[in-house]
């Protein structure tokens, strides 16, 4: 059984730079990983009782003291910005989220897919386009696609059209 595989070793060393990069990012917001219940998986996109009413989207999730600093309400339009690509989508305040953290929850963004009657008619949008890429993305510690924890930036686009700021305000 080898213990200490090369690579591994070599990861490793990597991990106080990584640490250090955490600690001087300490004050920007992070983007972490979310599912939610109706939409847990891709497949339920394609299912219209888990993407009726304002299930039909997914939403930036972020703790009230961020949204406020922000000048975001529920409904607003947000760009999220990271790996220098951004994603437009509406606000959701989230007392539940840790302050500093946001999620766009993932499995969105079918709007092209020609066999998805239903999934392409849903207006969410893909948070992998802005997740990190190539050589250098990878999470240090177990070799995965870093995909939790990346820095972030959020700003107010506008108000979502009209129909999602009624479903985010449950009208």
């Amino acid at each position: 059984m080898e213990l200490a595989p090369a690579d591994l070793v070599a990861r490793a060393r990597t991990l106080d730079e990584a640490f250090q990069r955490d600690l001087d990012n300490a004050a920007t917001l992070k983007l972490i990983q979310k599912r939610e219940r109706f939409t847990h998986n891709t497949w339920a996109h394609n299912v219209q009782a888990f993407v009726k009413g304002e299930r039909n989207t997914n939403y930036l999730y972020i703790h009230p003291a961020d949204a406020d600093a922000r000048g975001l309400a529920d409904g607003d339009l947000a760009r999220v910005s990271a790996s220098g690509k951004s994603i437009e989508v509406p606000v959701r305040r989230d007392a539940d989220m840790m302050p500093g953290a946001i999620s766009v929850p993932h499995g969105w963004g079918h709007q092209a897919a020609g066999g998805l009657s239903v999934a392409r008619r849903t207006t969410g949008v893909n948070v992998n386009r802005i997740m990190p890429d190539g050589p250098g993305s990878m999470e240090p510690g177990s070799g995965m696609s870093h995909m939790n924890g990346v820095l972030a930036e959020v700003e107010r686009v506008g108000v979502a059209a009209q129909h999602e700021v009624e479903l985010a305000v449950g009208k």
